[in-house]
């Protein structure tokens, strides 16, 4: 698989839990910590001794891993959230702003060239979600701009995560660096896990819980991952955009919420910003 592939197929992966955590019942934080370690599980159970041995030659970037457990946890944890107390629609969009960020972190902190056609690619995909959010009733008096925040709040901890998986992926393995940072994440939550929630389950919960974390996360962090190391990070951002695309779909399905003309257009206009940033690296070579 080509670095572009494994990024499309995690974001189709990834556009599914918005609609799993709707319907899990059971608080954020303590579903977050469920979730990661099923996937710590999960990745330690394959060659547990090489991704061992793997780990423990990151601790040269400890620095690198811990931001990025930090900003991974947080991003989560604020994504989450919203999720909750808000639309699908309003979380993963606002969530989805992140290669706004993006382009400016990964130009600051590893001056990578800022391509012509990811800035059209971001602008086409802005101007999908602008008509996406443009059926949303939103003020300040409703629970729906806290959403908003926590959405938003969300994207620029999710660019800092990517931007420090672009820079650990130079250096390590996905499969070493996912389960390191995991880990870390699953200890900075330990502490405030509500074990009465996670024990009072019903089975068709717990069942989400370990689809969530498996697929979700052990499978999906790992090709988005991996495919970093092929694939510059503000243009990986871009293509994320499919997520909050797919998830209106899922959401459309699982959630019974259908999108209005206004987000099929929007949705049109991620595509084709998607379509722009990857098409040359997905046209085949001539021998």
């Amino acid at each position: 698989m080509t670095g572009f592939q494994k990024i499309i197929l995690a974001t189709i992966l990834f556009s599914l839990n918005p609609s799993v955590f709707r319907l899990i019942e059971l608080d954020s934080l303590t579903m977050l910590w469920a979730v990661n370690l099923v996937a710590v599980l999960c990745l330690a159970a394959m060659q547990p001794r090489r991704k061992l041995a793997g780990i423990v030659r990151m601790r040269s970037r400890a620095g690198a891993l811990l931001i990025l457990a930090a900003a991974f946890t947080v991003n989560n944890l604020l994504y989450i959230s919203a999720i909750k107390i808000t639309t699908v629609a309003n979380s993963v969009l606002t969530h989805y702003s992140a290669p706004v960020f993006l382009f400016f972190f990964s130009f600051i902190f590893i001056r990578e060239k800022i391509i012509r056609s990811s800035f059209a690619a971001l602008l086409l995909s802005l101007c999908g979600l602008t008509l996406i959010l443009s059926r949303n009733e939103l003020s300040f008096s409703n629970r729906d701009f806290l959403g908003l925040m926590l959405g938003t709040g969300s994207a620029l901890f999710f660019a800092l995560e990517i931007l420090f998986k672009k820079i650990l992926i130079g250096h390590f393995r996905a499969d070493f660096i996912v389960p390191a940072y995991l880990a870390i994440s699953v200890g900075i939550l330990a502490p405030f896990v509500s074990l009465e929630g996670l024990l009072s389950l019903d089975p068709a919960d717990a069942c989400l819980l370990l689809l969530s974390g498996i697929v979700g996360s052990a499978l999906g962090i790992t090709l988005f991952t991996s495919g970093l190391r092929d694939v510059q990070a503000n243009r990986a951002g871009v293509v994320s955009y499919l997520e909050p695309l797919g998830a209106i779909v899922w959401s459309a399905l699982i959630l019974a919420e259908f999108p209005a003309v206004a987000t099929l257009a929007g949705g049109g206009f991620i595509l084709a910003g998607t379509y722009l940033v990857c098409v040359r690296d997905l046209k085949p070579v001539r021998k």
